[in-house]
């Protein structure tokens, strides 16, 4: 009986650890249909990888060190998105720094908290290997103490995110974060309209930090700079008239780029 290669051998392991998640890519009609041992290895590894960016996203995001994730886990083309759909969006890398991407000192964080977590993912790996799609869900809270008093909120949001494989590693292209609903902490779900338009927290988040070097200024929010379609639409507040929304579309099988869409297309 022919040995094993032992290249094979970290692949099958991998392929076993996800191996549920795999039958239930196939059993969706997924792009993982038809594949073989090997590929359907690779696509639990590429998944684990596009998880793992989501992840960090979230960790940089809630010590504010946006600065550093845009280094670190961003792809480093001209043509990166980011769309904060309830205050705005920012095209190109010089704007996502000067918008997003400002060095904070740890000493301006004090007061600040902001954690949103990252669940329900639903990922396609392009055919040809070279991007994926994601949708995930982000409950969250954020907030700060403003004269010594709290203004804190629950933030519940949505990501619709593109990413592109560069020199191998899975990085960040566009990126669309979905306002959903929110209400201040300490009080009930019930429609008061304390996160009716864009919540202070964001303002404040905005008038962090000194510009990156080379970057436009902002202007104390993560609205200035944003182009004329970002929309600015507002976190409901759940009512008895609250209609639920199934937005983002999930991603489907696609075999190349040109064959799909982008989470920050107009409409999307």
């Amino acid at each position: 009986m022919s040995m094993m290669h032992p290249h094979l051998i970290p692949i099958l392991l991998c392929l076993a650890a996800f191996g549920l998640t795999a039958v239930a890519w196939i059993g969706r009609g997924s792009s993982a249909r038809g594949m073989n041992a090997e590929q359907l290895a690779r696509l639990a590894v590429d998944i684990h990888e596009i998880n793992n960016l989501m992840s960090l996203h979230s960790w940089y995001h809630a010590a504010l060190m946006h600065d550093v994730e845009i280094e670190e886990i961003w792809s480093g083309r001209d043509d990166i998105v980011l769309w904060f759909e309830a205050s705005g969006r920012f095209e190109g890398p010089e704007a996502i720094k000067g918008g997003y991407g400002r060095a904070v000192s740890r000493a301006a964080t004090r007061g600040f908290f902001s954690w949103h977590t990252i669940t329900t993912p639903v990922v396609e790996v392009a055919a040809d290997g070279q991007t994926a799609k994601g949708i995930w869900y982000t409950p969250g809270i954020a907030g700060f103490f403003k004269e010594g008093k709290s203004n804190f909120n629950w933030m519940f949001e949505k990501y619709g995110v593109d990413f592109i494989r560069e020199d191998g590693v899975w990085k960040i292209w566009h990126m669309h974060v979905y306002a959903d609903i929110g209400w201040s902490l300490g009080k009930t779900i019930d429609a008061d309209g304390s996160m009716g338009g864009v919540p202070e927290v964001l303002k404040h988040i905005g008038s962090l930090g000194a510009p990156a070097p080379g970057s436009p200024p902002a202007s104390g929010s993560p609205a200035a700079g944003k182009s004329p379609d970002a929309g600015g639409r507002r976190y409901k507040t759940v009512s008895p008239t609250t209609e639920i929304e199934f937005r983002p579309r999930p991603p489907v099988p696609y075999s190349t780029w040109r064959e799909t869409w982008s989470y920050t297309d107009p409409g999307e």
